[in-house]
């Protein structure tokens, strides 16, 4: 052999080398993003639990609120649909990371059936009338899908 072929040989073999090393480095960027996604969601979950825990403002209005939506105060009702509003906008996040790979479809399973049974609330069913247009329409289409499975 010439030394012009075991110098294209060792380039060519350098080159697959460097290919394998970026797939490896690319699955390892993307268990890091899945992390990271995951690591949102828990933090964006945990605020909402903690806005009824730290104020028992809040917390009594949602008791009012699974008693008797319809005898709810004009600001109350507002306050309301607002932190309904943070949990769709959370469901939402978690669909977009799905749809994106960036989370587990067992991860997502879980949000999903832990965020579903919103939809059965009167307070959830009347914002979604209201405000669903201000989502993307895939997730739109996913909430369709889930109110006619219920």
């Amino acid at each position: 052999m010439k030394i012009n072929e075991y110098i294209n040989m060792i380039a060519a073999l350098a080159g697959i080398l460097s290919l394998v090393f970026v797939g490896y480095q690319i699955r390892q960027n993307t268990r890091v993003l899945q992390s990271q996604s995951n690591i949102d969601l828990l933090l964006a979950s945990f605020s909402m639990r903690e806005v009824i825990t730290e104020n028992s403002e809040v917390a009594a209005l949602k008791i009012k609120v699974q008693n008797n939506y319809t005898g709810l105060s004009e600001i109350e009702r507002t306050r309301y649909e607002a932190f309904v509003s943070r949990k769709f906008d959370i469901w939402e996040h978690a669909f977009k990371l799905n749809t994106a790979g960036l989370i587990a479809p067992s991860m997502w399973q879980a949000w999903n059936n832990s965020y579903t049974p919103l939809l059965k609330k009167t307070a959830a069913k009347e914002f979604w009338k209201k405000n669903q247009f201000g989502f993307s329409e895939d997730f739109q289409k996913h909430i369709v899908l889930e109110i006619r499975n219920q």
